[in-house]
């Protein structure tokens, strides 16, 4: 029995080095890789469940809801009880296979941060005034981590499924990495960020929607008929709802899909006033780029929602840079320019 384990063993690893280079020198991520490939092998002839998804893979690689199934799981089998795995064992590396990275903090920090700020100091001080210089050191390692994990869970799951390679296959993975990973993560994390933005993020309290601070300043009216004062619901009450619901997410893609819906929904609000006020001009012609400012920052007070500003914050470190190239990354830098424009009344 040892003999044909000792044989299998040699077989998987042979399979692993014609994957990957069968060169003497390699580097510490190329030799991790390989040694998780073999250990991939060697969970899939003893399990069926990953053959099994591969084929699905291939039948259906345009398949999103496939990539959303595997996803789900991969996730049953981490949380599952399953842990005594090869599989499972081979991530636990030594010293050689582990990210050499440097690490001024780490959520072990961030734990005894929020369980007493005031109080708090890192294990090693670094140079400076104290806390002002470590914090936003701390908050720069742990974005680091966080980071890195993702991109190694992501790595992992490409190379135990090859049929994930296309371009909205890795979308979605990252997609199902994201909402699986932030949950527990985004609460103590935009704890932190108010903590790092006080001038506004960090208000304890922010006047309830309706009271008089709240209403339109008379330098954000640029125009009347985008701001009508007839009784009943307010304007853009659609796009303040959608931003009420940011600090109700947990995934950063959830939240920009908020950010995106308000202001669709600001020129949507803006086009049916124009249009109801002004049959002859055309709704297309409603709002340019020089109103959405004053009714965006309008929309930000009618939130009453003082933590807009570290959310904002948080979403611009942990967005992947291809959403913040089209109307994704528009539409959050309109809010930040609201946000900055509010502070500054």
């Amino acid at each position: 029995l040892q003999r044909k384990m000792e044989e299998r063993r040699l077989r998987l690893q042979e399979a692993a080095n014609r994957r990957f280079s069968s060169n003497v020198a390699l580097t510490p991520e190329e030799q991790e890789q390989r040694e998780l490939y073999a250990a991939i092998l060697e969970y899939e002839q003893d399990h069926d469940w990953p053959r099994q998804w591969k084929a699905q893979l291939k039948r259906s690689p345009a398949d999103l809801s496939v990539v959303s199934g595997l996803f789900s799981c991969l996730l049953w089998y981490c949380w599952g009880g399953q842990s005594s795995t090869p599989l499972a064992d081979a991530g636990t590396l030594g010293p050689a296979g582990a990210p050499q990275t440097p690490r001024e903090s780490s959520f072990e920090d961030l734990e005894r941060f929020l369980a007493s700020p005031e109080g708090w100091a890192p294990t090693e001080p670094p140079a400076g005034p104290g806390q002002d210089t470590a914090l936003p050191e701390l908050l720069k390692g742990i974005v680091r981590d966080i980071h890195n994990a993702i991109d190694r869970l992501l790595a992992l799951t490409l190379l135990a499924f090859e049929g994930l390679g296309t371009t909205a296959s890795k979308d979605q993975c990252l997609a199902c990495l994201e909402e699986a990973f932030f949950p527990p993560l985004w609460a103590p994390l935009l704890a932190l960020y108010r903590y790092h933005d006080p001038p506004w993020g960090c208000q304890a309290r922010s006047p309830p929607p309706g009271s008089p601070s709240l209403t339109v300043p008379a330098v954000l009216a640029r125009s009347s008929r985008l701001f009508p004062t007839a009784p009943g619901r307010p304007p853009y009450a659609s796009a303040v709802q959608d931003l009420r619901l940011i600090p109700l997410e947990t995934c950063p893609r959830r939240k920009l899909e908020c950010i995106v819906r308000a202001l669709r929904g600001i020129c949507e609000c803006a086009e049916e006033y124009c249009g109801a006020r002004d049959t002859r001009t055309p709704a297309s012609a409603a709002i340019g780029a020089d109103d959405l400012l004053p009714i965006l920052s309008y929309v930000v007070l009618q939130t009453g929602l003082p933590q807009l500003l570290s959310e904002c914050a948080a979403l611009e470190e942990f967005i992947h840079e291809g959403y913040l190239i089209g109307e994704e990354g528009y539409c959050l830098t309109s809010l930040q320019s609201a946000l900055s424009y509010v502070e500054s009344l």
